[in-house]
């Protein structure tokens, strides 16, 4: 079988590296392994402290929710919740920017 090698990035990021061609050829994916699962890792811990922030808000109040709080529960180190979100107020913007997405997505005609 030939070998092919595509930049174009369609491949599936999480085949390990290698697809199959209509011809049945194999072509190596662009993206290595472990940058793909790194990023699905990132993609999970992004959703999940803004879960665990969420709740705690809605549970305890804003105002008494803290950094230290959200981290905890979530089992990380406050400078992990750092590199997903500079304060957690960002949690709330990056929610309510979800929520109007998805309502023009959804209304696109209002």
């Amino acid at each position: 079988m030939a070998l092919s090698a595509y930049a174009d990035g369609a491949h599936d990021r999480l085949s390990g590296g290698l697809g199959r061609e209509t011809d049945g050829r194999i072509r190596l994916a662009t993206q290595p392994l472990a940058q793909a699962l790194n990023e699905k890792r990132s993609e999970l811990m992004f959703g999940e402290l803004e879960a665990v922030a969420l709740r705690l808000f809605e549970e305890h109040g804003f105002n008494a929710v803290t950094v230290q709080a959200i981290a905890s529960e979530a089992k990380i180190s406050v400078r992990t919740f750092y590199r997903y979100f500079p304060a957690k107020e960002d949690v709330l913007q990056v929610r309510i920017l979800s929520l109007i997405h998805i309502s023009i997505t959804v209304e696109p005609d209002r």
